[in-house]
């Protein structure tokens, strides 16, 4: 009897992802195993450094944002920024899931399709909407993608909005403006389609191949860290 019952005397399969994230899909489309390894196989993956410090600097955003608090990990002209934040109202670490029709769910709905994790939002005046993500790190070309996403997400969370505007706040350069994306409503099917596009590869994929590059020096799997993986 196949111990796996995913699989046959030809080919492997392996449930799909139902549920799509920005991060998710980029893991994916850098190597589809590794997605594998980490959301099928539940393979645990231990923080990298570079994670560990974003995950630090997103909670001291949010005490700040949200209670003024300074926990001391943020240059001061950031907890000043942030300050600013909190006194216009932003929220911090909104969640945001989405059925396949753009539409709010709980976010663990039976039929959620993608998930948003927004770092900062508010309204700088009535029908225009700010969102802003705090990242630790240097800009990267796909970053501009994710602004896409931030006001796409920004017009799903206020119906009313007219334009969304979308942010990125490099926390660990100067407190300086960085160049940041403008969105009118009539823009927003074509969002839409954008990102419907962007997930299908991520969410149709059944079999999860390896590939392979120079990611593969800083993958938990590899070979060489003694994982499952063959590269590396």
């Amino acid at each position: 009897m196949n111990p796996n019952p995913f699989s046959n005397s030809l080919v492997t399969v392996y449930p799909k992802i139902k549920a799509w994230s920005y991060s998710a899909v980029s893991g994916h489309k850098q190597c589809p195993l590794r997605t594998r390894y980490a959301k099928i196989d539940r393979l645990p993956e231990p923080p990298n450094p570079a994670m560990a410090r974003g995950t630090q600097l997103h909670r001291a955003f949010g005490a700040a944002v949200e209670h003024g608090i300074d926990q001391g990990l943020l240059a001061p002209d950031w907890y000043a920024r942030s300050l600013e934040l909190k006194a216009r109202g932003a929220k911090s670490e909104k969640q945001l899931a989405f059925n396949a029709e753009w539409e709010p769910r709980e976010w663990y709905a039976y039929d959620v399709w993608g998930r948003i994790i927004v770092d900062a939002i508010y309204e700088i005046s009535p029908g225009i909407v700010q969102v802003i993500e705090f990242k630790s790190g240097k800009p990267y070309p796909d970053h501009a993608a994710q602004l896409r996403l931030y006001a796409l997400a920004g017009f799903i969370m206020y119906p009313h909005a007219t334009e969304a505007r979308a942010e990125n706040w490099y926390c660990d350069g100067p407190c300086s403006p960085m160049p940041g994306y403008v969105a009118q409503r009539s823009a927003l099917n074509g969002l839409k389609q954008e990102f419907t596009a962007f997930a299908q590869d991520l969410l149709n994929d059944d079999m999860y191949p390896a590939r392979p590059g120079p990611h593969c020096s800083r993958c938990n799997f590899r070979k060489s860290n003694n994982g499952p993986c063959s590269h590396g």
